[in-house]
Parts: C-alpha cells; structure tokens; sequence
C-alpha cells in the first residue's frame, strides 16, 4: 500500500465540490462578501436620483435661421428647360439667317499624337471622316480627332450613333461652313 498525497489513480486530490484546484466555503463567502460591500459603496457614492437628467442639463435644439431653408423651398419651384434642340432628329440650326452651319464631332482628345493618330485610323477604316487637329492648353497641347464636316444634323447625329457603338464620346461641335 502507498502512502502520501496521493489517491491511487494519480490525480492531486480533490476538496468539497470535486475540483482540481479546491472549492473553499470561506473563500466564497469573502468574495461575496466583499462585492456586496463594493455595491453598497457605489450606490452610496452616486446616490438615489443619479440617472435623472438635471434640469439646467436639458438639450435644447439650436434657433434656425430662416435662411438656412430659403434652399428647400425654392428647389421644388425651380425648373429648368434643357436645350433638346441638339438631340432633335432631323433639325438644322442656323447661327444668322442664311449662312449656313457645318457639323464636326469631336471624337477624342489625346495628349499624345499617336493615341489621336489611332483613333482616327480606327475611324477612317469605319468610313468616318476623320481628321487631327491640335489646340494649346495650359500644360501643353491636345490633339483632338475630329469627325466631319457634317451639312445637317441628321447627318451628324446618324455618326454620333456609329461612334456610340464603337463606345466613343462625342462632343457636338458647330461652326459657320465657310463661304465659297
């Protein structure tokens, strides 16, 4: 028979509960104990009454301005009339009376010449009047691929689909046709 610490199946052995590490009824009762006296503490210490807004505490929402709505109501009487006139099938518009306009499109705007040059390649074996020009920007200069000229809007307008479907942006340009 062995003689010591420990039961016979190797195990330390186990206090009142049957856990490992020991369960004292006096440790139990000291902790509870001193919670206990901790709550009071703090209820003494905040007082009856503590969740209750004092009266000088109580938000007021700031004074608005009646300009600060001006906006809101304005907005929903205000309309504007979009110029339609560019997306009109068929419609020529004249700038004077009797000089007629031309039509370009304005295909693209490159930094480099051989982006320009490219697009307008792209376009001219699609058929498309294509062309480059250049214009001075502040930091440096543009090449824009122009398409046309166009005589009529319909005319314009029937490129502008063709280039839409390529997924190409174009910018509507008009000019007097020159004389002659």
């Amino acid at each position: 028979m062995r003689m010591g610490y420990r039961s016979g199946d190797g195990r330390a052995p186990t206090g009142f509960g049957g856990s490992a590490a020991g369960f004292s009824v006096t440790s139990f009762a000291a902790g509870l104990a001193v919670g206990a006296v901790v709550a009071v503490v703090a209820v003494f210490l905040v007082g009856p009454g503590a969740g209750e807004a004092s009266p000088e505490a109580q938000y007021e929402p700031p004074v608005a301005d009646a300009s600060d709505y001006e906006f809101w109501e304005r907005l929903p009487n205000a309309w504007v009339a979009p110029d339609t006139a560019p997306y009109e099938a068929g419609g020529t518009v004249r700038a004077e009376p009797g000089r007629p306009m031309e039509y370009l499109l304005q295909a693209g705007a490159f930094h480099r010449a051989g982006a320009a040059e490219r697009r307008r390649a792209e376009l001219i074996l699609a058929g498309m009047p294509a062309s480059t020009s250049t214009v001075g920007v502040d930091d440096g200069v543009l090449y824009r691929v122009i398409v046309g000229p166009f005589e009529t809007r319909a005319e314009t307008q029937t490129a502008m689909r063709q280039l839409r479907q390529r997924d190409i942006v174009a910018v509507l340009l008009e000019r007097p046709a020159p004389a002659g």
